[in-house]
């Protein structure tokens, strides 16, 4: 099982990040654009139990269908979700929004990944020499976007 943290001080107010996040529309926001990222199934409101089917292109070039399940919802502290078992690329897939207010006007965003690949030890030799970059290289965008969307003035 492979674990990633990511963090962001973010210069907007918790009520601000948590409302922006809040919305399945964000994700595509935040989706690096050569993942072409789009909804298979009708908008739901973010909520305990909500599933969203996601395709998007790995790599640029391959499709991959992920259903996406939210399991805990907290607002505005936070939420989880999880690839459902079967429905993705993962053997195993959680990522917690974590959001704390450091002032009433700066918030700390944190982002936990626990993943699984499939395929045991070619699985493994496929995390280390693409996918972790690539998970990387996705949540520093991820940050980029959401720093530059809610700290506009």
């Amino acid at each position: 099982m492979s674990r990633m943290e990511f963090t962001c001080e973010l210069r907007s107010p918790l009520a601000e990040v948590w409302q922006f996040h809040n919305r399945i529309e964000s994700l595509f926001l935040l989706t690096p654009p050569q993942k072409h990222a789009r909804l298979l199934s009708p908008p739901d409101a973010m909520r305990t139990g909500a599933v969203y089917k996601i395709q998007v292109l790995q790599f640029g070039l391959i499709p991959v269908r992920i259903w996406s399940e939210i399991i805990q919802y907290t607002p505005p502290a936070g939420f989880i979700d999880r690839q459902v078992p079967g429905h993705g690329p993962f053997a195993y897939w959680t990522h917690e929004h974590r959001f704390t207010a450091i002032t009433s006007e700066t918030t700390l965003l944190t982002d936990i990944v626990d993943y699984q690949m499939p395929f045991g030890r070619a699985g493994a030799l496929v995390n280390s020499l693409l996918v972790q970059r690539d998970i990387e290289r996705m949540f520093a965008y991820r940050h980029q976007i959401t720093r530059s969307i809610l700290e506009a003035p």
